[in-house]
């Protein structure tokens, strides 16, 4: 990888319940800002409130990065746009097309959903702790595989025509959230927010246009 500290150390496990609460429990360890776990295979993957993610053995990108941005609480929110950002031109580099961005975790490839965010964050006395930023991918499911009902509303890098493996994926994902978390970190966040509205990420958002 081409990053000093995104995914340093990089943990890699054939099977966890979930990236986000392995990374978890290492942050409350002590683990240092950057480290990453990736694993083959979830058991209770999970986005937003709670839903359940579909994590396939060797199908998908299941990753996690811990940050320590020291930024308020307030500003949590800046994460998930980070996270959105890194996604979208990773996949981008990789030679998907059509990529847009839903509040407040979804990126969508031609309107179907191909990633998510979630962003778990430990808040103490109105800052920012720590915050896990998981990330899950749909890399190489294909179309027969999926339900009727699935394949109206997601997609992966191969039913876009994109044939790459989940070890480039990530790789591409840490090298991007590499470029971009200093910006975050140094407050330049018109950068951030510009990248972010230029892929529709207000969509969604209520009371925004």
């Amino acid at each position: 990888m081409n990053t000093t500290l995104i995914g340093h150390p990089l943990l890699s496990y054939d099977e966890v319940t979930s990236t986000n609460d392995v990374l978890k429990d290492l942050a409350v360890e002590g683990a240092g800002e950057g480290t990453a776990v990736v694993a083959r295979r979830q058991t209770q993957g999970r986005g937003r409130r709670g839903r359940s993610w579909s994590s396939v053995p060797g199908q998908g990108v299941y990753l996690s990065v811990l940050l320590r941005p020291e930024i308020p609480a307030a500003d949590a929110g800046l994460l998930a746009i980070l996270g959105g950002v890194a996604v979208v031109r990773a996949l981008e580099h990789l030679g998907l097309s059509e990529l847009t961005l839903k509040w407040p975790n979804d990126v969508l490839a031609r309107r179907k959903k191909i990633a998510g965010i979630l962003i778990e964050p430990r808040i103490g006395e109105g800052r920012i702790e720590f915050a896990v930023v998981g990330i899950g991918i749909n890399v190489a499911q294909k179309a027969e595989e999926w339900t009727d009902a699935l394949k109206e509303t997601a997609t992966s890098c191969h039913m876009e025509g994109v044939l790459v493996s989940c070890d480039h994926v990530t790789r591409a994902v840490l090298e991007e959230l590499e470029a971009w978390y200093p910006i975050l970190k140094q407050r330049q966040t018109e950068r951030l927010m510009e990248e972010w509205v230029q892929r529709g990420g207000k969509e969604g958002i209520p009371g925004i246009e």
